[in-house]
């Protein structure tokens, strides 16, 4: 399609697994869009969406894949054909699309022509891209040289998400934080371990012994008064248990990516877990439970869950945490970064795809406001609060 580039289009899932090795060697500086995690995505979210995986050869050495599928979506009697990354919306993460820099020109101009050619798209939808996603220029860049009549029609920040620098240990770690936030960790743990128990952590890394952790799971399904999963509002979308059930046994396989659950215990009571995703000096933080009351509450388990979290990375070698999207005073006081994230809209440059965009973003203005602020969070919350769930039609209206 482009210079010398070769373009592949995989429509299936199937026809990739070839190539899972070299898929993931570009994904390195992210977890969010490796092959394990787009096929697990795209196995709850995929229904009634075109899979369109663009993979890029130079002399038969893949150079970069973006994973993307095309939504149709409707509005009365408005019709958008919307190009996204996979995982890109209903579920928490930051985009690091897996390609190469120094072809990312070449790349995005062959991926352009397809999408707004090929498959006669209105417009490419780029949410929640990583601040260091280098390559965004390239993107705009050939956005303004496209043959085929494009815009920009929108680039905002949107958000921020969190990252951990760790030293090589966790006297050094603990003087970076302010000194009433050491004293007020160590006070929890005197605390907590005077009248419950000496706190201890529990790492398990093999699919049998993560399974086995009942209560862990009873508090994504809902089936438990005693613990509580905090996690964003990924665990509101449709099929998010079921999704990160997938995702355990997706990195459990042999894959550079794994799956650690730690247990935090206090004395002989479990009072909370941590799950996250880890290769080589990179963690991804994806869950945190813990246990509530109001007894509980005082004790201040949620810092010395985070504590206990930092504390095994540091001795296992981890040097960088990615802690998700959103803003979290606790993150943030516990030595986070918050990093921006990038939104970029890239739109047919026509009078009537502005007519439908503008549409777009004006119906999903109404349905935030009608369905997500007023029914969702004020009612449906409080009434069904087990069973409230943000319906996929709502998130894919946004554009």
């Amino acid at each position: 399609m482009c210079d010398n580039i070769e373009t592949e289009v995989h429509r299936s899932f199937k026809t990739l697994e070839s190539i899972e090795e070299d898929w993931n060697r570009l994904s390195s500086n992210s977890i969010y869009l490796t092959y394990g995690w787009c096929r697990s995505w795209w196995k709850f979210y995929g229904d009634k969406k075109d899979l369109s995986v663009l993979v890029f050869r130079e002399d038969n050495r893949i150079v970069g894949v973006l994973p993307l599928y095309i939504d149709t979506v409707r509005a009365g009697l408005c019709t958008l054909r919307v190009v996204r990354f996979v995982n890109s919306i209903y579920t928490a993460c930051v985009l690091h699309p897996p390609i190469q820099s120094d072809y990312a020109h070449r790349i995005f101009s062959a991926a352009l022509k397809y999408m707004f050619e090929d498959e006669d798209a209105d417009v490419f939808s780029c949410g929640q891209l990583a601040f260091t996603f280098a390559s965004l220029h390239d993107l705009k860049r050939c956005t303004k040289e496209s043959e085929i009549p494009l815009r920009i029609a929108n680039e905002t920040e949107m958000g921020y998400h969190a990252i951990f620098h760790l030293p090589s240990d966790l006297d050094a770690y603990l003087q970076d934080l302010t000194s009433d936030r050491r004293q007020n960790l160590r006070r929890k743990i005197r605390q907590i371990e005077g009248s419950v128990g000496p706190v201890r952590v529990e790492g398990m890394t093999t699919l049998d012994k993560i399974l086995n952790e009942k209560a862990f799971f009873q508090s994504l399904y809902g089936q438990s008064t005693e613990f509580l999963a905090q996690s964003g509002n990924f665990l509101e979308t449709p099929h998010s248990k079921e999704f990160n059930l997938d995702l355990i046994h997706e990195f459990c396989r042999d894959t550079d990516w794994k799956p650690v659950l730690l247990k935090i215990v206090a004395g002989d009571q479990v009072i909370g877990y941590q799950f996250y995703f880890t290769s080589g000096t990179r963690m991804h933080w994806r869950i945190t439970v813990r246990r509530v009351g109001e007894e509980w509450g005082k004790r201040g388990i949620g810092i010395i869950a985070v504590h206990s979290l930092i504390d095994w990375a540091i001795r296992n070698g981890i040097r960088e945490i990615e802690a998700g999207p959103g803003h979290y005073y606790y993150k943030v006081s516990m030595g986070a970064h918050e990093i921006p994230m990038r939104s970029l809209l890239i739109a047919r440059d026509s009078a009537i795809t502005r007519i439908k965009v503008h549409g777009f973003q004006k119906f999903y203005l109404l349905l935030d406001l009608v369905y997500y602020r007023i029914w969702y969070r004020r009612l449906a919350k409080r009434w069904f609060p087990d069973k409230a769930r943000i319906p996929q039609y709502y998130l894919r209206c946004r554009v």
